[in-house]
C-alpha cells in the first residue's frame, strides 16, 4: 500500500471512528432522555414520548461533548506534539550539545536526524520521559509540529539497532497519518468523559457540607438522581469509547511494526526491543496521571494490563514478536533493572549514491510519487553520510538558535556584490557588527558547501528555531522575506528556503488573520495550484520561453486544456506560495498525488534535474504533507 493509499485509509478510519462515536453519543442521549422523562413523570408530567424534551436533551449532550472534544483537540493542536510530550512530563533534548553530554541521548538525536532526512519529514523535536520502562511515542497534528519521545529505559537498555527499530516504528505513525487520528481519539473520549465529570461534580456539590434544610435537600433530590445518572451513563459511554480507541489502535501497531522492518531491513532490531520489554520488570510502564488517556500513542502498552484484553490498545507482546520472528516461542529473557546497553554508535561510511561534488540528481517522474512516505535502509545510511559530510563548524552552528539563524540568512545572501550590499544593509550588518556577525563568519563555509548538503543543513537549522518566541520568529521571517525580495526575483534555492521556513515556523506565530489568509490562498484549490505551478516554473529559469514551457507542461497535465495563465512574479512571492501550499494541503490525497506528479514532470522539462530543482521539489512536496526522500541514484 503506497503513501496516498495510507492517507486515504486514515481518512476512512477517521470517518468510521466518528460514526462509532456518534452511535455512542446517540446511546447517551437516549439514556439521559429516559432518565429525565422518568424524573418529570415522577413530578406529575404526563407519560409518553416528548420530541421537544428529546431535542433539548440531544442538544445539551451534543453541545457538552462537542465543546469538551473541541477544547481538548484545540489544546493539543495549538501546542503540537510538544503539548503531548510535556503533559506526560517529557524533557526536551537540546540538539546543540547543552543537554546531550550523555552519549545515549546523543545517539537518540543522531538516529532521529538520520531517519528524518532519509524520509523527507521535518526533523522532529526529541523528548525524554524519566521512566524506567521501555516505551516511546510520536505525537503532533502535522509533520511540521511532530515530536518523538522515548523513555529513559528505552535510551539506556536498547542497542542502537533496537533503538532504531523503535524510532522507525514511530516514524511509521508520522508517515501514515496516525498522529492526527490519535489526537482526535483523545479529544472524543475526553468529550464523552465530560458528561460523567459534570455528574460527579454536581453530586459532590450536593453532598458537600452540612448546611441547608432537609426540605431544600429533598427538593434537590431529582438533581441528585440526574447527576448520578449522568455519572453512570457518562462512564458507560467512556467504556465504549475506550473499546473504539483500543480497536483502532491495535490494528495500526502491527502495520507500524511491519513498516519499521521495511524501513530498516532489520527485524531483529524492533523484535529485540519488544523482547526486552517482556523481560524487564518495569516493562513499558509510564507512571504519569495522564498515562491512561494517552495509551493509544505508545510503542507498547504503557499502563498495567487490563483484566479484559478488549481494552488493550496494543496486541500482546508475544504475538508482535512472533510476526517479526516466526520461530519465537514466547519466552522473554529476564532483563535486570540496572542493565545498561553499551554505546555501539557506528560511524557510517559514505553510502552508495553519495557523490562528492555532485550537482545533479537522478530520478524519473514516476519515482517521485512512488517514493512519497517511504524510507529505506540505504536511505538511512545515505542520510548518516550526509550528516558526516557536513563541516563540523556548520553542524554545530545549525544545532544552536543563533547559529541556525545565521546559517539560513547566510544561505540567502546573493553572490552578486550589488545585491549582497543591499541585503547586508537590510540585515544591519553594516551598522551593527555584533548582532548577526556570525553570518559573515560562516559565509566561507556556506559558499563552499556542496549543493546536496544544503537542504539537510537547512533542515537542521530550521528544527533548531522551532522553540523561538513568536516575536523573534516574526522578526526572523521578515528578514528572510526581505532578503528574498531584495532583487525583485526569486531563485530555486530562495523559494526552497523561504517555503521551508514559512511552513515550519508559521505555526509559532499563532492563528493567521482569516481575511488575509483567504485572500492569499486565492479562495480555491485550483487557484492555489496555479500559484504553486507558476512559482515553480518561474524559479526554474530566467528565460521567459523556458518558464512558459515548463508551466504549460505541469498546468496542462493537471488542468487540461482549460489551464489558467501563468501568474506574474509579484503573485508568486514566498508568502503567497506558502499560503497556496496550505490550501492545496487540504485537498484529498489523490489530488495531491496528481499535483506532485505534475511538479515532477515540470522538474524534468529540460531532461536534466539539478540538485536544487530536486530539493525544491522535495520542499514543495513537504508543504503538501507528502514527504519525499532524497532524490538520488541510491533511492532507486
Amino acid at each position: 500500500m503506497d503513501f496516498f493509499a495510507h492517507q486515504d485509509r486514515a481518512r476512512r478510519q477517521t470517518g468510521l471512528m466518528l460514526i462509532l462515536f456518534a452511535a455512542a453519543v446517540a446511546v447517551i442521549v437516549a439514556a439521559l432522555y429516559k432518565v429525565v422523562g422518568f424524573l418529570l413523570l415522577s413530578r406529575g408530567r404526563p407519560a409518553g414520548s416528548d420530541p421537544q424534551l428529546l431535542g433539548i436533551v440531544a442538544v445539551a449532550v451534543v453541545t457538552l461533548i462537542g465543546l469538551g472534544s473541541f477544547y481538548k483537540i484545540r489544546q493539543l493542536r495549538q501546542g503540537g506534539g510538544a503539548a503531548v510530550a510535556e503533559l506526560l512530563g517529557g524533557r526536551l533534548l537540546a540538539a546543540d550539545g547543552a543537554a546531550t553530554a550523555d552519549g545515549h541521548e546523543q545517539r537518540l538525536l543522531n538516529v532521529v536526524e538520520e531517519m528524518a532526512i532519509a524520509s523527507g519529514v521535518p526533523i522532529p523535536a526529541v523528548y525524554v520521559l524519566d521512566e524506567d520502562g521501555i516505551n516511546a511515542f510520536a505525537a503532533g497534528f502535522t509533520t511540521a509540529d511532530a515530536v518523538v519521545t522515548v523513555t529513559r529505559g528505552c535510551l539506556r537498555k536498547l542497542t542502537r539497532d533496537e533503538l532504531q527499530g523503535v524510532v522507525a516504528h514511530e516514524f511509521s505513525h508520522i508517515l501514515n497519518g496516525d498522529m492526527r487520528l490519535n489526537i482526535r481519539l483523545m479529544g472524543l473520549v475526553h468529550g464523552i468523559l465530560l458528561i460523567a465529570l459534570i455528574g460527579a461534580n454536581v453530586l459532590r456539590y450536593s453532598f458537600s457540607g452540612s448546611s441547608g434544610s432537609s426540605r431544600s435537600r429533598r427538593s434537590g433530590g431529582p438533581f441528585i438522581l440526574l447527576a448520578v445518572a449522568m455519572m453512570i451513563i457518562g462512564y458507560i459511554g467512556v467504556f465504549f469509547a475506550n473499546l473504539i480507541k483500543a480497536a483502532v489502535s491495535r490494528n495500526r501497531e502491527f502495520l507500524a511494526d511491519s513498516s519499521a522492518v521495511q524501513f530498516t531491513r532489520n527485524p531483529s532490531g524492533i523484535a529485540g526491543a519488544l523482547k526486552k520489554i517482556g523481560g524487564l520488570s518495569a516493562g513499558s510502564d509510564i507512571g504519569n496521571e495522564h498515562a491512561a488517556e494517552m495509551s493509544h500513542f505508545y510503542f507498547a502498552r504503557g499502563i498495567e494490563s487490563s483484566l479484559f484484553s478488549i481494552f488493550s490498545t496494543h496486541p500482546p507482546l508475544a504475538e508482535r514478536v512472533k510476526r517479526l520472528e516466526p520461530g519465537f516461542r514466547g519466552t522473554f529473557p529476564e532483563i535486570p533493572g540496572d542493565f545498561l546497553a553499551p554505546l555501539d554508535e557506528e560511524t557510517p561510511v559514505l553510502a552508495a549514491g553519495f557523490v562528492q561534488g555532485a550537482s545533479r540528481a537522478e530520478f524519473v517522474g514516476g519515482e517521485v510519487v512512488a517514493s512519497v512516505g517511504t524510507m529505506t535502509a540505504e536511505g538511512i545510511n545515505y542520510a548518516a553520510a550526509l550528516l558526516k559530510a557536513l563541516p563540523p563548524a556548520l553542524l554545530q552552528a545549525a544545532r544552536s538558535g543563533d547559529g541556525a539563524r545565521a546559517i539560513l540568512l547566510g544561505m540567502l545572501l546573493d553572490a552578486r556584490p550589488a545585491i549582497r550590499t543591499v541585503q547586508r544593509q537590510l540585515l544591519g550588518l553594516e551598522q551593527d557588527a555584533t548582532a548577526p556577525a556570525t553570518v559573515e563568519g560562516l559565509l566561507p563555509l556556506l559558499e563552499a558547501l556542496e549543493p546536496r548538503l544544503r537542504l539537510p543543513l537547512a533542515d537542521l537549522a530550521v528544527a533548531s528555531l522551532r522553540s523561538l518566541e513568536a516575536a523573534t520568529t516574526r522578526r526572523f521571517m521578515d528578514e528572510v522575506e526581505a532578503l528574498v525580495s531584495a532583487d525583485g526575483t526569486i531563485t530555486l534555492f530562495e523559494l526552497m528556503i523561504a517555503t521551508m521556513i514559512g511552513r515550519r515556523l508559521r505555526p509559532q506565530l499563532g492563528p493567521p488573520d482569516r481575511g488575509s489568509e483567504r485572500q492569499g490562498r486565492g479562495g480555491s484549490l485550483l487557484q492555489g495550484c496555479s500559484v504553486v505551478f507558476s512559482a515553480f516554473a518561474r524559479a526554474s529559469s530566467e528565460k521567459q520561453g523556458v518558464i512558459h514551457r515548463t508551466y504549460d507542461l505541469g498546468a496542462r497535465d493537471f488542468f487540461g486544456d482549460r489551464r489558467p495563465e501563468i501568474l506574474s512574479g509579484e503573485e508568486c512571492r514566498a508568502e503567497r506560495v506558502r499560503q497556496a501550499l496550505d490550501r492545496v494541503n487540504q485537498a484529498p490525497p489523490q489530488v495531491k498525488k496528481r499535483v506532485l506528479g505534475a511538479l515532477a514532470r515540470m522538474a524534468l522539462a529540460d531532461g536534466a534535474v539539478t540538485v536544487e530543482e530536486a530539493e525544491l521539489l522535495r520542499t514543495v512536496a513537504d508543504g503538501l504533507g507528502c514527504p519525499v526522500p532524497p532524490l538520488t541514484s541510491s533511492s532507486r
